[in-house]
């Protein structure tokens, strides 16, 4: 392999900055250097190996940065490794700044095109010097490389503004233009030419204007617009502003965008700018706006043929100004809004094509709503308009939007006595628009989970629409989207508990089913999942879900059909089907590997879930509540997996899973073990008594390890009798555990604190709201001691849902600001 190493010729040390004069052929040298150097270094063309030596050498950490680093050194001939960046800066922030420093608005037209001739030349042999990189980088890693140095240099110019831009914009070529188009028949070439170098004009600062610094862009264009033909209107024939907006709008093609956000939106702007806007988006391209699905019924797209989201935001822009637009659209899109608004384009209907399509629904409830005689109706939409017009195309951010609105609908809802059908209008309607972005193309990963995640987490019951649009959501999703909606649904638990069971099961079924691969789900999939795992003790709270919860739990393994064989599901996921071996013997987690082995499952990610389920105190419920013999299911392969369905009311009825190809499975239901009837239950109810009051009263010495071990023997005193066929015995022992709980908290046991909590909200049947606020606070006290602040918020928020007049807990608002507090400081 050829050395590593720059053309001998060139002298070591650092090359000064040329002037402006010599920047070319310095450019051009540095060129010829790097490709060079790359063709020494591609020599043999291994690629590995040159990567681990350049790593090794210079301390970079990828070939991409190594060949940088190499280039770097190759044009620069510096004896340390620089960022390749770096020296580019510098030489053409001088080098630009210098340019434009010469830019005077007294100098003529064609000095300012010159010098606007060089500053592109210039950029351009920066690109083609980097091209041989484009191998490594990519094209467009140095494109962006480039406008990003330009950009910055365009911005450390201090008196770059209007004049400057105006010069660039090609204004002042606006006589010439004029001349040129009226003799454009004998002189078509120098018109082109010039119609191009407009273009050019227009394209580069929209090519400089991102991030930060487009505001500042924006502005100055926005000067030049108002100086340029507003401030010219009186002086210029309206023919002549006329025909210039016509050729500007032409050159702009794809940048039509910055018209939009140049035109000036004040009363002064002159109608000629607007009227010739509103007649070009309109009259000449809008042909056949609706399209009807003659064998659905439904509209399905809309046809704008040249009409686009940046065109389509102009006329937005303007269709206030005239009233002629506005009916214009009110009438082409009456058939589409009507539909939405009577609930009749439901989810499930032919799904809008772009995103365009939905946002001209969406804005014409601007003018149709307007007149609306239901007045809530009309501040509905009109609110939804309001908020969403600045990002009207981005139809995640629309959808979110609109869930905000449904959800402050249904709350007012009941306070205006509306009647139950227009309700249903309102709310059906939004929902469906909130279901068909679920739908658009451009629905990216961050507003998918931002939609998820105010639906998840609103205050109210979920809708059937909503439902829908999780499951939608689910199915959509990538891996690493996933993941996030997972922790999600820990609050959404939290603070939705009547839905929290369906939640799971709307996300969570078509997840596991979508993800799912030869027993092991993908490492950010599992590592969410187990920590939702951790957290679902939450569900077992709330009273009014212990039935729901009981029957969940019991009906929880699930046969689906994945791949070339039926897995037992327990609960959420295929992993889980392994423990349904394991109830009978708790300890036996030494039989993961044979177990998964026997039906299809990785052992690894078995032994993961059993960890996980183990921490939970998961494994130690459930043992209890399948304890009856298990059913066998025989599998495609012929093997068997054994199959619990147990029913609270000896009746169990799966729903469908809602997904293509995946069957409803089928559970022979079997009625629950009833424990014997145990004699003389007073007198067992009377000893456990009095040992808890000598356990008390240890516990009031301080003698809280004492008070443990009598603690623990009430327990054993009740243990004969079943708890869950026992009101009165189930509530001492809820006393008993949320005393043992205390007790370690005051010996500073923190984590034996969390594992008792936990045990106490999965496997006590119907604890009251006071025990269970009094658990969940300690559990939150535990958890703020060991540092987990986040999670000792959620259990003092838990807490006070659980507070009953007139109970009064003020110290849980000191423990939540403390949390918010430490969190913040992390932070």
């Amino acid at each position: 392999m050829a050395a590593l190493v720059a053309p001998a010729a060139q002298p070591r040390g650092r090359m000064q900055l040329p002037p402006l004069t010599d920047i070319h052929e310095q450019i051009r040298d540095a060129r010829n250097h790097i490709r060079a150097a790359l063709d020494n270094m591609l020599v043999d063309r291994s690629l590995s190996t040159i990567a681990k030596r350049m790593e090794r050498c210079m301390l970079v950490q990828s070939f991409y940065d190594a060949c940088a680093v190499l280039s770097h050194h190759a044009m620069f001939q510096t004896a340390e490794p620089r960022d390749p960046n770096e020296e580019l800066d510098t030489l053409f922030t001088t080098s630009i700044r210098e340019l434009f420093n010469k830019l005077q608005v007294g100098d003529s037209h064609e000095t300012l095109s010159a010098q606007y001739r060089q500053l592109r030349r210039a950029i351009s042999d920066c690109k083609s010097m980097l091209q041989p990189l484009t191998t490594f980088h990519g094209k467009d890693y140095i494109e962006n490389t480039v406008l990003h140095i330009a950009a910055k240099a365009l911005m450390t110019i201090p008196n770059f503004g209007s004049q400057q831009m105006m010069a660039m914009g090609g204004f002042g070529a606006l006589p010439q233009l004029r001349e040129l188009h009226s003799a454009k028949t004998t002189n078509e070439k120098a018109f082109h030419e010039l119609r191009d170098q407009i273009r050019d004009c227009f394209r580069f600062p929209l090519e400089l204007t991102f991030g930060n610094e487009r505001p500042r862009f924006i502005g100055s264009l926005r000067e030049l617009y108002t100086n340029a033909v507003v401030a010219q209107h009186d002086k210029m024939p309206v023919t002549d502003v006329n025909e210039y907006l016509k050729l500007v709008s032409d050159i702009l093609d794809r940048e039509v965008m910055i018209v939009a956000e140049v035109l000036p939106h004040d009363t002064e702007a002159p109608e000629v700018v607007k009227l010739h806007l509103q007649r070009k988006l309109l009259s000449a391209e809008a042909n056949e706006t609706i399209i009807k699905d003659e064998k659905n019924g439904v509209v399905s797209t809309l046809q704008y043929p040249n009409l686009d989201a940046s065109k389509f935001r102009i006329l937005l822009n303007v269709l206030d100004f005239d009233k002629d637009a506005v009916q214009f659209i009110k009438q082409e899109f009456e058939v589409c809004v009507t539909k939405v608004t009577t609930a009749e384009l439901q989810p499930n209907s032919s799904k809008p094509t772009s995103a365009l399509s939905i946002a001209a629904m969406y804005s014409t409830f601007s003018a149709f709503i307007r007149d609306s005689t239901q007045a809530h109706h009309r501040q509905l939409f009109l609110r939804v308009l309001d908020k969403s017009l600045a990002s009207i195309f981005d139809a995640a951010t629309m959808a979110v939007v609109v869930a905000d609105e449904l959800d402050g609908f249904i709350r007012k809802a009941p306070k205006q006595n509306l009647p139950q059908a227009e309700i249903t209008k309102s709310v059906d309607g939004l929902a469906a628009l909130v279901a068909a972005a679920c739908e658009v193309d451009l629905y990216i990963a961050l507003h998918r989970q931002r939609l998820a995640q105010r639906l998840l987490t609103a205050r109210r019951p979920m809708v059937p629409l909503e439902e829908f649009v999780l499951k939608r959501l689910a199915i959509r999703l990538t891996v690493d989207e996933v993941a996030p909606l997972f922790h999600m649904l820990r609050e959404a638990v939290n603070v939705r508990p009547l839905v929290g069971v369906s939640l799971c099961n709307s996300l969570m079924w078509p997840v596991a089913v979508r993800h799912y691969d030869g027993g092991r789900l993908p490492a950010p999939l599992s590592s969410s999942v187990d920590t939702l795992v951790r957290q679902m003790d939450l569900v077992g709270r709330h009273p009014e879900l212990q039935a729901q919860t009981d029957y969940w739990l019991s009906t929880g393994i699930i046969s689906l059909s994945v791949g070339e064989f039926k897995c037992s599901v327990y609960g959420i996921l295929p992993q889980l089907a392994v423990l349904t071996h394991l109830f009978a013997d708790v300890d036996g987690a030494h039989k993961v590997d044979s177990i998964a082995a026997s039906v299809g499952l990785d052992p690894v990610a078995c032994f993961d879930v059993l960890l996980s389920m183990t921490g939970s105190g998961l494994v130690r419920s459930e043992h209890k509540l399948f304890a009856s013999e298990p059913k066998g299911v025989e599998l495609n392969n012929g093997k068997k997996i054994s199959l619990h369905a147990i029913a609270a009311d000896g009746q169990f009825t799966t729903g469908s899973t809602g997904l293509p190809g995946v069957p409803t499975p089928k559970i022979t239901p079997h009625e629950p073990p009833v424990a014997k009837a145990v004699p003389q239950v007073r007198a067992v109810v009377d000893k456990h008594l009095k040992k808890k009051e000598e356990a008390n009263a240890l516990f009031k010495q301080g003698k809280y390890v004492e008070a443990i071990r009598l603690y623990n023997e009430c327990l054993k005193i009740t243990s004969s009798i079943n708890a869950q066929h026992d009101a009165e015995v189930a509530n001492l022992n809820d006393t008993i555990y949320s005393n043992i709980i205390l007790a370690n908290l005051k010996l500073r046991r923190y984590a034996e604190v969390i594992t008792d909590a936990n045990d106490f909200f999965m496997t006590k049947p119907t604890p009251s709201a006071d025990l269970r606020r009094k658990v969940a606070t300690r559990r939150g006290q535990a958890r703020f001691e060991l540092g987990d602040y986040a999670n000792a918020v959620e259990d003092f928020k838990m807490a006070k849902m659980f507070i009953v007049p007139p109970v009064i807990d003020p110290m849980l608002d000191e423990w939540i600001e403390k949390c918010t507090a430490r969190l913040a400081n992390r932070k």
